[in-house]
């Protein structure tokens, strides 16, 4: 793994930046954040390199705290004191009478009270001066063991990550909360752009554009406007011919080739492929065109095509 950006000095107070990492032919986003301890009485520095990428999954995200009281004190005072460094809000309740046990610093600063203030008090009094629980901690408890949502509280956006546990012999709920609002504003307008690229193509062509997903029975993701004016269907009507694998539109004799490749490109997933066939239009008439199409690993996340329809029986 090598960083696509020098690391800096650690330095002497703390430190929360965001690093470029290249790793297996991939790039992901990594926060680094340092912060001075004492380590056996040692100055020290503890780090926490988070994968900001893509949310982390719960079970992942859970294990290394659960675990903590049954490690050495010192390595348990390292834990504590990096959870205590965290800007992920992290929980800890009963899990029949809501009684908070735990909460790290970001989650008492959130709920901007005293830590001596948790005694006898239910998380979300302590958390959110409410007198019963949270709408989304009852939808938390409809059987749900571990589990992952995102939670809205006024004008911010977070990310909820939360697994049942045994904590000190009690059955709890521990629940990680990661405020998201940027990334996911970051994330609307990444789209918004992709959106504002695909209309730009899809004016320059006499045909359209699609993103499909691997499979001729599974509804597409993205639909340009353009479909609707060289076939006279509406986008909704497009949309939902996914339900009969497209017979509507292709020409009868050409179908079953048309199967037989999608069924070969969803297996084999080549980077890019070509071949031409008849669509029919909503009015009965027949004409030609070139479908081109470049796979795409991961779009909205999941892997797709981006298909590109060009009139060609001119």
């Amino acid at each position: 793994m090598r960083a696509r950006h020098p690391l800096p000095r650690l330095p002497g107070t703390s430190d929360g930046r965001e690093h470029r990492i290249h790793h297996a032919g991939l790039h992901r986003d990594f926060s680094l954040q340092t912060y001075p301890i004492r380590w056996d009485d040692i100055p020290a520095f503890a780090a926490i390199c988070a994968d900001i990428t893509e949310p982390l999954p719960a079970q992942e995200a859970c294990s290394s705290v659960s675990s903590t009281h049954r490690s050495p004190s010192n390595v348990t005072e390292l834990y504590r004191e990096l959870l205590n460094c965290s800007d992920t809000m992290i929980q800890v309740s009963d899990f029949q009478t809501r009684e908070i046990l735990y909460a790290n610093r970001a989650a008492i600063d959130f709920a901007g009270r005293a830590p001596n203030g948790m005694a006898g008090k239910t998380c979300y009094e302590f958390l959110f001066g409410r007198g019963s629980p949270c709408p989304f901690c009852q939808l938390c408890g409809c059987g749900e063991t571990e589990g992952q949502r995102d939670v809205v509280l006024s004008d911010r956006c977070y990310l909820m990550n939360f697994r049942q546990i045994s904590w000190n012999g009690r059955n709890a709920f521990i629940e990680y909360m990661r405020d998201i609002t940027t990334a996911r504003k970051y994330a609307e307008a990444e789209l918004e752009v992709r959106n504002a690229s695909f209309s730009a193509v899809d004016s320059a062509l006499s045909g359209g554009t699609i993103i499909d997903r691997l499979g001729l029975d599974l509804p597409p993701l993205y639909v340009s406007s353009n479909c609707e004016n060289f076939l006279g269907y509406s986008l909704e009507e497009f949309k939902e011919m996914y339900t009969r694998q497209y017979k509507d539109i292709i020409h009868p004799e050409d179908y079953p080739q048309v199967l037989a490749k999608n069924r070969q490109h969803t297996q084999a997933r080549p980077k890019h492929f070509e071949m031409e066939f008849r669509f029919i239009r909503k009015d009965g008439s027949v004409f030609w065109f070139l479908e081109k199409g470049t796979y795409l690993d991961d779009f909205q996340g999941e892997p797709a095509y981006l298909i590109i329809f060009i009139d060609i029986s001119e």
